[in-house]
């Protein structure tokens, strides 16, 4: 029996408002707590260590978006043809995309062996995703890489 953290073939589509505009690879997330001390008087050692902020994180290696959809608004900015577009669109970015991934699971009564038909089955959410940072490399005159980064303002609930 497999592993159920083990996620192989997983893929991750790109939704606005419910809509799949794209796909992502090479997924890596990183969510941080921030903690404080708190200490009684005269006493060197915490007695508590209590949240104070949470991040998250994600970054990938690609990401694939069709640009031609017209209907979602302020969320993809690449497709701006001015300045003035490109600062509005990410001035007035307000709820940022959904990174659905899914990972793949043979068919309940598909044999061990052989050809084993599989499913995507739901993995997690990401939600309040925005764009921090984009980057590529070119070598031997071709683009070999993309890499972006994303903060996300919602943390990962990973469904039961």
């Amino acid at each position: 029996m497999s592993n159920p953290k083990v996620i192989t073939g997983a893929i991750a589509i790109i939704k606005v408002n419910g809509q799949a505009i794209g796909k992502m690879k090479g997924i890596r997330v990183n969510e941080n707590i921030t903690r404080g001390e708190v200490r009684g008087i005269g006493e060197l050692i915490a007695q508590e260590v209590p949240p104070l902020s949470w991040t998250g994180t994600l970054t990938c290696d690609f990401y694939n978006i069709d640009f031609n959809i017209s209907q979602i608004p302020n969320a993809i900015w690449r497709s701006a043809q001015t300045l003035q577009q490109f600062i509005n669109s990410l001035l007035l970015q307000e709820d940022g995309v959904q990174v659905d991934i899914y990972k793949k699971v043979p068919v309940a009564g598909s044999p061990g062996y052989g050809l084993i038909e599989i499913e995507e089955q739901a993995y997690c959410t990401v939600r309040g995703l925005f764009l921090d940072t984009e980057s590529f490399d070119i070598n031997e005159g071709q683009i070999s890489g993309r890499n972006q980064s994303f903060r996300y303002i919602y943390p990962i609930v990973f469904p039961s």
